[in-house]
């Protein structure tokens, strides 16, 4: 038998979620917003630099060469990711930065999901905003805060 507390409660829970999830959405669009002016604004850093040329050789053996050199330290999958970005994008510091930021937006949403399935939607978004303000993350969105 439903009560009439227990139907206000359900729906106070509906708002709460509803909520967090714009809140959600809101710090997810500030971080994607903030991360992408600054990878326009920040210089590419040697690192970036050698996956950038590694991604301009004309053929995936040219690629593997290079890296079995250790001309890029970095594995072969981020490197070809980001050539498949740089194919979309015509800015290639934008286009090999791509693949960080989206790491990252997914490790947020994934830190949300787990949170607030183990506990509730405030915690989630405790949780979240602490990894997304944690200071080993602010170099992981772009590598564009390397102030």
């Amino acid at each position: 038998m439903t009560t009439n507390a227990s139907l206000a409660a359900t729906a106070a829970g509906a708002g709460a979620t509803k909520r967090s999830t714009a809140l959600l959405v809101m710090m997810l669009a500030t971080t994607v917003a903030w991360a992408l002016l600054n990878a326009y604004e920040a210089p590419v850093w040697y690192d970036e630099f050698f996956t950038i040329y590694v991604g301009r050789l004309p053929t995936l053996a040219d690629i593997g060469r290079s890296l079995a050199h250790a001309l890029d330290t970095n594995p072969p999958t981020f490197v070809l990711i980001g050539r498949a970005f740089h194919g979309l994008i015509a800015d290639e510091q934008l286009a090999y930065r791509l693949p960080s930021l989206a790491g990252f937006v997914g490790v947020l949403l994934c830190t949300y999901a787990i949170v607030a399935h183990r506990t509730d939607c405030i915690s989630a978004l405790v949780s979240t905003a602490f990894v997304m303000c944690a200071p080993f993350a602010r170099a992981i969105p772009v590598v564009c805060c390397r102030c």
